[in-house]
């Protein structure tokens, strides 16, 4: 689905370009801001502790789809080249934590904090929480067709992610119908290298007015958050310590925004000198 979104602003570019007017782009400053969609792919993690049959606890964060904003700051450097800098955000829910083997020992994920299930109610639920990043990306991109008004273009982007892990729930391996509860936080910042992918597509409203519609492929790696577990039911016992948890966080977005030029475009060039006058008659 997330390639799929990728791939239809390439389709859209290309139809556009196809039928582009003339008109040169604007070479110098320039600022922007995009708003759209994001989709997060499931983050998937392994833990800094073993659970019993000696492997880490692996937990798949996944998220709702969810808002994001950019903001960019960039210089136009020759008709077909620019490079910017981007802040972004990207927001969203968690909507579960669970691990891919039902079968490995427990806890296999987070279910929603607080209730004793019972024996008759035992549905896990959800645990709540977010999974927020913040960016701040160098980026180079290629336009093509700068003589045109409509511009597709590619680019690739480096800097750094904080992606910031916010979930409470109760551990899974509560049996139904138990009396002990425990239940596992996590709230915790991380940074991490990361890098991006750019496709779409410009149009030059007036000379100094473009509107941008922008994928982004982002891809943060290496990224580590902690956790603290603690016993919240009637019934005491040894806390089950899950420890840290570290996986990459990958997104797809799609904006679209407004960018403005700076400067004005250059002057018309000046009418042909006149034809010089015809040769007088013959005497």
């Amino acid at each position: 689905m997330k390639f799929g979104l990728l791939a239809g602003v390439a389709t859209v570019a290309l139809c556009a370009a196809s039928g582009a007017s003339a008109q040169s782009a604007l070479s110098g400053w320039y600022v922007a801001g995009d708003v759209g969609y994001h989709s997060t792919e499931g983050v998937e993690t392994s833990s800094s502790v073993n659970a019993t049959d000696g492997r880490p606890y692996d937990w798949t964060f996944s998220t709702d789809e969810d808002w994001a904003a950019f903001a960019r700051l960039g210089y136009r450097i020759s008709p077909n080249w620019r490079v910017e800098g981007e802040y972004g955000y990207r927001g969203g829910d968690i909507s579960g934590v669970r691990g891919e083997n039902a079968s490995r020992p427990q806890p296999i994920g987070l279910c929603t904090a607080g209730p004793i299930r019972s024996a008759t109610s035992p549905t896990c639920g959800a645990p709540n929480g977010e999974l927020k990043a913040t960016t701040l990306m160098a980026n180079v991109i290629y336009d093509f067709l700068p003589d045109s008004s409509w511009r597709p273009f590619l680019g690739a982007g480096v800097g750094t992610a904080w992606v910031h892990n916010k979930v409470y729930g109760q551990l899974s391996g509560v049996p139904a119908g138990g009396a002990r509860i425990q239940n596992t936080s996590i709230d915790d910042v991380d940074q991490a290298f990361a890098y991006q992918g750019l496709l779409g597509l410009a149009w030059d409203v007036t000379p100094n007015w473009s509107i941008d519609l922008t994928g982004r492929y982002l891809v943060a790696k290496n990224l580590t958050w902690g956790s603290v577990t603690s016993n919240v039911g009637p019934a005491g016992g040894a806390v089950t310590d899950v420890g840290k948890f570290e996986g990459d966080y990958k997104d797809t977005s799609i904006t679209l925004g407004v960018r403005y030029t700076f400067g004005s475009p250059p002057p018309p060039p000046p009418p042909p000198p006149p034809p010089p006058p015809p040769p007088p008659p013959p005497p």
